[in-house]
């Protein structure tokens, strides 16, 4: 029997309450696939969306595979499900608010056959209105992280040994660091040799775990700007008090994992000191301007959460 991948593509949606996107976000990708030759499939999870977004997908796209979960999986756990299952040579990992543009999708497919050692590829990734939206970025570090929260940085990455991605307009192809993972075009033999998202990820990070491990593989991840994506961002729900948290919690998985619990210690105090440095001037502004009061009590209680160093993580 032939056991060889019978789709050229794999791509994988993992969905949560959002219906209109997740319709929007498979629509791009028949339209940029329309004049394309190379067989594709494409996998939705919903994760236990309560907008009936199933139903939808499966009315409007009945070629579209949907693994239905009975709860909120995360996003590391939801991708991993799905490629488990799929079957094509690379996977498209697409977020349900990002929608391709033009020919993206066979633009990142052109340059990671082409370049041999990456792992993946990436687009550049728009805002709504068409202005650059940042993805690629250097690993986090306890030593990055003194580096941002001193005040250091934006003095010294006007000094070209100090530059990052900070400073960089996006505009030429490159192996870099990491990037979003909005959008990313990856070997099924990653998958296949290296494993997946890690599953003690919920939100953020996994994708930056991933591809350190990628890298400390001997691989590249490969920033391809002639393919570009429209991402709205936050389409699940950003903003939310347990969203946040889950920033800050996969932060901290990810430096121990990394660097150890010093590094989290470390990460930490350098947070603080930045708190610190801003939060004055911020209590003297909302006293002049009452609005600024709700970003006072946020660094607030992102003060009080860095200093709780004892925690569980």
């Amino acid at each position: 029997m032939d056991s060889r991948p019978r789709h050229k593509l794999s791509f994988i949606i993992v969905s949560y309450n959002t219906r209109q996107m997740t319709l929007d976000c498979l629509q791009s990708i028949y339209t940029s696939l329309q004049n394309s030759k190379h067989s594709f499939e494409i996998i939705v999870v919903d994760t236990a969306s309560k907008d009936d977004s199933v139903t939808a997908i499966r009315s409007t796209f009945p070629d579209v595979k949907v693994i239905e979960s009975k709860e909120n999986l995360g996003f590391g756990k939801a991708n991993n499900l799905a490629m488990k299952s799929a079957d094509g040579e690379f996977f498209l990992l697409l977020n349900s608010d990002a929608f391709l543009i033009g020919g993206a999708a066979e633009e990142l497919l052109k340059r990671l056959e082409a370049n041999p050692k990456a792992a993946a590829t990436a687009p550049k990734i728009l805002n709504e209105d068409g202005s650059l939206q940042r993805s690629v970025w250097n690993y986090p570090t306890p030593a990055r992280s003194w580096f941002d929260n001193s005040g250091l940085g934006v003095v010294l990455r006007k000094l070209k040994l100090c530059r990052d991605y900070h400073s960089w307009a996006h505009d030429g192809e490159r192996a870099s660091d990491w990037a979003v993972g909005a959008c990313l075009l990856v070997r099924r033999e990653i998958f296949d040799t290296l494993g997946g998202f890690d599953e003690q990820f919920w939100m953020y990070a996994e994708e930056t775990d991933w591809q350190k491990r990628w890298r400390d593989a001997g691989w590249q991840i490969l920033f391809v700007p002639t393919a570009q994506v429209t991402h709205i961002g936050g389409g699940s729900g950003a903003g939310a008090a347990s969203v946040k948290a889950a920033f800050f919690d996969s932060y901290d998985i990810y430096l121990r994992k990394h660097h150890g619990r010093a590094g989290v210690v470390s990460a930490r105090l350098a947070m603080i000191y930045g708190l610190l440095l801003r939060l004055p001037p911020m209590l003297l502004l909302s006293l002049a301007q009452p609005a600024n009061k709700e970003k006072v009590r946020a660094m607030s209680a992102l003060l009080r959460r860095h200093a709780s160093i004892g925690s569980k993580r």
